[in-house]
């Protein structure tokens, strides 16, 4: 059981939350400031860099948005995510 434990761990450890999963694709899209990539796409700042730090929860709708101004599907956002 313990074997299991430790392979469960090492491989979550690879894993993105969803906020983590946001700033990489943000700095993949060249926007090394948060603040600018926030007003570019219509997004309250504050409230973006919440949701990047995973400091709240995602309401679907506003997750769907995000996904959706990265030009991804949800099952494509959600690889390499947990």
């Amino acid at each position: 059981m313990a074997d299991q434990k430790s392979s469960i761990t090492e491989n979550t450890e690879e894993l993105l939350t969803v906020g983590q999963k946001l700033k990489q694709l943000r700095l993949a899209k060249g926007f090394g400031n948060y603040r600018n990539f926030a007003d570019e796409n219509g997004l309250e700042p504050k409230q973006y860099w919440r949701l990047e730090e995973d400091k709240v929860d995602f309401k679907y709708s506003s997750l769907k948005r995000l996904v959706k101004i990265h030009g991804l599907t949800m099952t494509e956002f959600f690889k390499g995510v947990w």
